[in-house]
This record gives C-alpha cells, sequence and structure tokens, in this order.
C-alpha cells in the first residue's frame, strides 16, 4: 500500500511495532465509496481498549467486522470510477472467514496477502476514504 488516492487529510494509526497491538473490530460505511473506517484495538497486552478517531465520514450503510478470535490475512481493495477513491474493500480471516464486498467491486482489483501481523493502518480521507496503507509486521 497505499492503495488508492491522497486527496483528503492523511492519518495514520501506529505504528506499533514495538508494543504489541491486536485488532478487535473494523467498522466499515459505505455508499457509492468506502466512506469512513474506523478501528477498535487493544494496545500494550493490558485489556485496555481503544476506539481511534473515525477516518471519513459515518454516512451510508455500516457494517462491522469482528476479529477478536480471528486475524486478517487477505485484504481486496477495489478501485472506484477513478483510481483515487476506494470503492470496494473485502476483508479474510485466517479462519477461512470473510467480510464484504463493501460495495461493487469494478475493474481491477488488488488482493494483498498479509505475510505478517498488522501493526497499523494509514491513508487519506475526507469525505470518503481515499487511500489506504497497512503497517506490517514480519512473522
Amino acid at each position: 500500500g497505499p492503495w488508492g488516492g491522497e486527496s483528503g487529510q492523511a492519518w495514520a494509526l501506529g505504528p506499533f511495532h514495538d508494543t504489541p497491538f491486536r485488532l478487535l473490530k473494523i467498522t466499515v460505511w459505505y455508499g457509492n465509496a468506502v466512506d469512513g473506517l474506523q478501528f477498535q484495538y487493544e494496545l500494550g497486552g493490558d485489556g485496555v481498549i481503544i476506539d481511534s478517531p473515525l477516518y471519513g465520514k459515518n454516512m451510508g450503510t455500516s457494517a462491522e467486522i469482528p476479529l477478536v478470535d480471528d486475524e486478517l490475512t487477505v485484504i481486496r481493495v477495489g478501485p472506484g470510477v477513478g483510481p483515487d477513491i476506494i470503492a470496494a474493500l473485502t476483508f479474510f480471516t485466517n479462519n477461512g472467514l470473510f467480510y464484504g464486498p463493501y460495495l461493487r467491486e469494478r475493474g481491477k482489483k488488488l488482493k494483498v496477502e498479509l505475510n505478517g501481523s498488522i501493526a497499523g493502518f494509514f491513508g487519506h480521507a475526507s469525505n470518503h476514504v481515499y487511500g489506504l496503507g497497512i503497517y506490517m509486521k514480519p512473522k
């Protein structure tokens, strides 16, 4: 990554390379594009649960992706009408579950296998999520 464009405000959650980071939930808002993302996570392994800021807007339909007993292993990103907006997301877990696709996938899709563990996220957002990237910690 990042996948998508660089419109809107840059944001970053992490990277948490030296601190245990466990992703618990992703909330996706979507309408004609992916409008917003919010992450819930545990940082430091002491049981404190943190909700990230909302990246983008909480417009349209929302979906929650529970990851308490799962880890993300693959993320598939679909482009929008133009290359600068994310119009579809699908998440796959280590337990064979998948969530999405959120919105209709069109055109060439990018499927990213996560060879390691997630150490955070970054991207660009304002009225929509324009770009999305992942900080990885190797296995």
